[in-house]
């Protein structure tokens, strides 16, 4: 766990790439932080290590545009619409999208599922295997 205290900034914790492990960003001090729905969310509850989102780090995106690939995670919306994400995700080939989702995966990073085409993703891998 690295200590960072520059004397301007103490943070509460680390962004953790949910792919690879890796820090992705330090989370500061604020009273509050923006979240990957992009609203602000009280800092109480926040883990010393926590992944506040499924962005990749540079890294992992960097890989995943060499391999032609997106992560797919699972996710359903709140009562406000916005994505609630699961812990489920695989990869899939940009060649196996429509347009609009590779251009969200392009902004983003990752694209997004609902839970049945998780589950049904899980059962076909799962036959095969």
């Amino acid at each position: 766990m690295c200590n960072y205290d520059d004397g301007q900034h103490e943070f509460v914790g680390m962004d953790m790439c949910i792919y690879c492990g890796e820090c992705k960003q330090l989370l500061l001090q604020p009273n509050f932080f923006r979240g990957a729905d992009g609203k602000m969310h009280p800092k109480k509850g926040i883990q010393r290590t926590q992944c506040t989102g499924p962005e990749p780090c540079d890294k992992c995106k960097k890989k995943f545009e060499e391999d032609g690939v997106f992560p797919m995670i699972e996710a359903h919306p709140d009562e406000d619409g916005a994505p609630v994400f699961g812990r489920r995700f695989v990869f899939i080939k940009r060649e196996a999208l429509g347009p609009e989702f590779i251009e969200f995966g392009e902004k983003h990073g990752f694209v997004i599922c609902d839970h049945q085409t998780m589950d049904q993703i899980e059962a076909e891998r799962s036959i095969k295997n």
